[in-house]
Protein backbone atom coordinates (compact mmCIF):
# COMPACT_ATOMS: atom_id res chain seq x y z
CA UNK A 1 0.00 0.00 0.00
CA UNK A 2 2.83 2.42 0.79
CA UNK A 3 4.30 1.86 -2.69
CA UNK A 4 1.12 3.31 -4.22
CA UNK A 5 1.25 6.27 -1.86
CA UNK A 6 4.81 6.96 -3.04
CA UNK A 7 3.65 6.93 -6.65
CA UNK A 8 0.78 9.28 -5.83
CA UNK A 9 3.32 11.77 -4.51
CA UNK A 10 4.85 11.93 -7.99
CA UNK A 11 1.49 12.98 -9.41
CA UNK A 12 1.33 15.81 -6.89
CA UNK A 13 4.62 17.38 -7.98
CA UNK A 14 4.49 21.03 -8.90
CA UNK A 15 3.95 21.70 -12.62
CA UNK A 16 7.47 23.08 -13.08
CA UNK A 17 8.99 19.76 -11.91
CA UNK A 18 6.69 17.74 -14.16
CA UNK A 19 7.58 20.01 -17.06
CA UNK A 20 11.28 19.50 -16.30
CA UNK A 21 10.90 15.70 -16.26
CA UNK A 22 8.90 15.82 -19.50
CA UNK A 23 11.35 18.16 -21.20
CA UNK A 24 14.38 16.11 -20.15
CA UNK A 25 12.69 12.88 -21.29
CA UNK A 26 11.67 14.39 -24.62
CA UNK A 27 15.17 15.77 -25.09
CA UNK A 28 16.74 12.42 -24.25
CA UNK A 29 14.41 10.52 -26.58
CA UNK A 30 14.61 13.05 -29.41
CA UNK A 31 18.35 13.67 -29.28
CA UNK A 32 20.06 12.82 -32.59
CA UNK A 33 22.23 9.69 -32.45
CA UNK A 34 25.47 11.66 -33.00
CA UNK A 35 24.82 13.97 -30.03
CA UNK A 36 23.67 11.06 -27.87
CA UNK A 37 27.00 9.33 -28.49
CA UNK A 38 28.96 12.50 -27.71
CA UNK A 39 27.19 12.80 -24.32
CA UNK A 40 27.33 9.02 -23.77
CA UNK A 41 23.54 8.82 -23.62
CA UNK A 42 22.88 6.44 -26.52
CA UNK A 43 23.35 3.28 -24.43
CA UNK A 44 21.05 4.58 -21.65
CA UNK A 45 18.48 5.71 -24.20
CA UNK A 46 18.50 2.40 -26.08
CA UNK A 47 18.35 0.29 -22.90
CA UNK A 48 15.55 2.22 -21.21
CA UNK A 49 13.62 3.59 -24.20
CA UNK A 50 10.25 2.06 -23.21
CA UNK A 51 10.54 3.34 -19.63
CA UNK A 52 11.76 6.77 -20.76
CA UNK A 53 8.85 6.98 -23.18
CA UNK A 54 6.34 6.02 -20.49
CA UNK A 55 7.83 8.43 -17.94
CA UNK A 56 7.91 11.24 -20.50
CA UNK A 57 4.31 10.62 -21.55
CA UNK A 58 3.05 10.39 -17.96
CA UNK A 59 4.88 13.51 -16.80
CA UNK A 60 3.55 15.43 -19.81
CA UNK A 61 0.00 14.23 -19.09
CA UNK A 62 0.16 15.13 -15.39
CA UNK A 63 1.74 18.49 -16.23
CA UNK A 64 -1.05 19.24 -18.68
CA UNK A 65 -3.73 18.23 -16.17
CA UNK A 66 -2.20 20.51 -13.53
CA UNK A 67 -2.11 23.45 -15.93
CA UNK A 68 -5.89 23.46 -16.33
CA UNK A 69 -6.72 24.69 -12.79
CA UNK A 70 -3.75 27.05 -12.82
CA UNK A 71 -4.91 28.56 -16.10
CA UNK A 72 -8.52 28.82 -15.02
CA UNK A 73 -7.61 30.55 -11.74
CA UNK A 74 -5.39 32.98 -13.68
CA UNK A 75 -8.27 33.77 -16.05
CA UNK A 76 -10.67 34.20 -13.11
CA UNK A 77 -8.29 36.69 -11.46
CA UNK A 78 -7.99 38.65 -14.72
CA UNK A 79 -11.79 38.74 -15.10
CA UNK A 80 -12.21 39.89 -11.49
CA UNK A 81 -9.62 42.64 -11.96
CA UNK A 82 -11.31 43.85 -15.14
CA UNK A 83 -14.74 43.85 -13.48
CA UNK A 84 -13.60 45.70 -10.35
CA UNK A 85 -11.76 48.34 -12.34
CA UNK A 86 -14.78 48.81 -14.60
CA UNK A 87 -16.92 49.40 -11.48
CA UNK A 88 -14.67 52.33 -10.57
CA UNK A 89 -15.87 54.17 -13.66
CA UNK A 90 -19.48 54.19 -12.41
CA UNK A 91 -19.14 55.22 -8.76
CA UNK A 92 -21.73 57.43 -7.15
CA UNK A 93 -20.36 60.69 -5.71
CA UNK A 94 -20.60 59.28 -2.15
CA UNK A 95 -18.70 56.14 -3.15
CA UNK A 96 -16.05 58.26 -4.85
CA UNK A 97 -15.70 60.39 -1.69
CA UNK A 98 -15.15 57.31 0.47
CA UNK A 99 -12.48 55.82 -1.80
CA UNK A 100 -10.81 59.21 -2.31
CA UNK A 101 -10.73 59.73 1.47
CA UNK A 102 -8.91 56.42 1.90
CA UNK A 103 -6.56 57.27 -0.93
CA UNK A 104 -5.86 60.74 0.47
CA UNK A 105 -5.01 59.25 3.88
CA UNK A 106 -3.14 56.34 2.31
CA UNK A 107 -5.16 53.80 4.28
CA UNK A 108 -6.57 50.66 2.74
CA UNK A 109 -8.82 49.90 5.74
CA UNK A 110 -11.49 52.20 7.14
CA UNK A 111 -13.97 51.77 9.99
CA UNK A 112 -17.60 52.65 9.35
CA UNK A 113 -20.98 51.70 10.69
CA UNK A 114 -21.90 48.13 9.79
CA UNK A 115 -25.08 49.45 8.13
CA UNK A 116 -23.36 52.25 6.20
CA UNK A 117 -25.16 52.38 2.84
CA UNK A 118 -22.15 53.59 0.85
CA UNK A 119 -19.91 50.87 2.28
CA UNK A 120 -22.70 48.33 1.69
CA UNK A 121 -22.91 49.35 -1.95
CA UNK A 122 -19.15 49.02 -2.39
CA UNK A 123 -19.18 45.63 -0.62
CA UNK A 124 -21.93 44.43 -2.97
CA UNK A 125 -19.73 45.30 -5.94
CA UNK A 126 -16.66 43.66 -4.38
CA UNK A 127 -14.70 46.90 -4.12
CA UNK A 128 -14.77 46.82 -0.31
CA UNK A 129 -14.50 43.74 1.87
CA UNK A 130 -16.21 43.65 5.24
CA UNK A 131 -14.11 42.09 8.01
CA UNK A 132 -15.65 38.97 9.52
CA UNK A 133 -16.52 39.03 13.22
CA UNK A 134 -14.44 42.06 14.21
CA UNK A 135 -15.53 45.44 15.54
CA UNK A 136 -18.85 46.78 16.79
CA UNK A 137 -21.92 48.05 14.98
CA UNK A 138 -20.75 51.64 14.86
CA UNK A 139 -17.13 50.92 13.97
CA UNK A 140 -16.74 48.00 11.59
CA UNK A 141 -13.56 47.57 9.53
CA UNK A 142 -13.84 47.58 5.76
CA UNK A 143 -10.86 46.96 3.51
CA UNK A 144 -10.49 48.05 -0.10
CA UNK A 145 -9.89 44.96 -2.25
CA UNK A 146 -6.17 44.55 -3.04
CA UNK A 147 -6.78 44.70 -6.79
CA UNK A 148 -8.66 47.99 -6.44
CA UNK A 149 -6.17 49.43 -3.96
CA UNK A 150 -3.19 48.65 -6.22
CA UNK A 151 -5.03 50.19 -9.17
CA UNK A 152 -5.92 53.33 -7.18
CA UNK A 153 -2.34 53.78 -6.02
CA UNK A 154 -1.13 53.40 -9.59
CA UNK A 155 -3.75 55.80 -11.03
CA UNK A 156 -4.07 58.15 -8.05
CA UNK A 157 -3.92 61.40 -10.04
CA UNK A 158 -6.37 60.16 -12.67
CA UNK A 159 -8.85 58.96 -10.02
CA UNK A 160 -8.62 62.18 -8.00
CA UNK A 161 -9.18 64.27 -11.14
CA UNK A 162 -12.65 62.71 -11.54
CA UNK A 163 -14.01 64.55 -8.51
CA UNK A 164 -17.82 64.72 -8.66
CA UNK A 165 -18.09 67.89 -6.54
CA UNK A 166 -16.23 71.10 -5.92
CA UNK A 167 -13.08 70.92 -3.82
CA UNK A 168 -14.82 72.72 -0.95
CA UNK A 169 -17.68 70.17 -0.88
CA UNK A 170 -15.20 67.31 -1.03
CA UNK A 171 -13.20 68.72 1.88
CA UNK A 172 -16.42 69.15 3.86
CA UNK A 173 -17.43 65.53 3.17
CA UNK A 174 -13.98 64.32 4.15
CA UNK A 175 -14.21 66.32 7.37
CA UNK A 176 -17.61 64.75 8.19
CA UNK A 177 -16.28 61.29 7.41
CA UNK A 178 -13.18 61.91 9.50
CA UNK A 179 -15.33 63.11 12.42
CA UNK A 180 -17.51 59.99 12.21
CA UNK A 181 -14.51 57.68 12.13
CA UNK A 182 -12.74 59.40 15.04
CA UNK A 183 -15.95 59.41 17.13
CA UNK A 184 -16.19 55.61 17.26
CA UNK A 185 -12.53 54.55 17.14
Amino acid sequence: MSMWMDWLKIIQLKPRFLFGIWFFGALLLGLPQGLAEIFSLSEIRNSFRPWLGLLTLLSFSFWLVQLIPTGSSYLARRRLRKTLIRYLEFLSPEEWILLAYCLKNNQQTITLSIVDRVAGSLVARGILERAAGVGNQMSWPYTIHNIVWDYLLLKRAEFMSKAPWSQQDIESSWHDLDHHIRRYD
